[in-house]
């Protein structure tokens, strides 16, 4: 045998196995419900959703306290007639200020 016929059997031979792997695969039509499931699992969705939700919640934790805890106190904590909206503090010359 020359060697092209030796590629082109090597060819042939591949072309089956190709073949046959894409007739396995194909199989009986998947429901929706299978390939939703197929779906989460290969792409580890759930993992996702769990540390999501979490993640929303802690921000809400966040908010509250800031809001309802921190800015309480730091409007307490502010002169008569000053309100925080409108104030701003200079760190720059603040730390100036103590440097000298």
């Amino acid at each position: 045998m020359s060697k092209d016929d030796d590629v082109l059997k090597e060819l042939r031979q591949i072309r089956k196995l190709i073949e046959a792997q894409q007739e396995e695969e194909a199989g009986a039509p998947k429901s929706i419900w299978e390939d939703f499931v197929e779906f989460v699992k290969e792409y580890k969705v759930i993992g996702f959703a769990v540390a999501f939700i979490p993640g929303i919640y802690i921000t809400k934790t966040v908010q509250v306290l800031v809001n309802d805890l921190i800015m309480l106190i730091t409007t307490m904590a502010m002169p008569e007639g000053i309100q925080w909206e409108t104030s701003n503090l200079a760190f720059s010359e603040l730390v100036t200020s103590l440097e000298h």
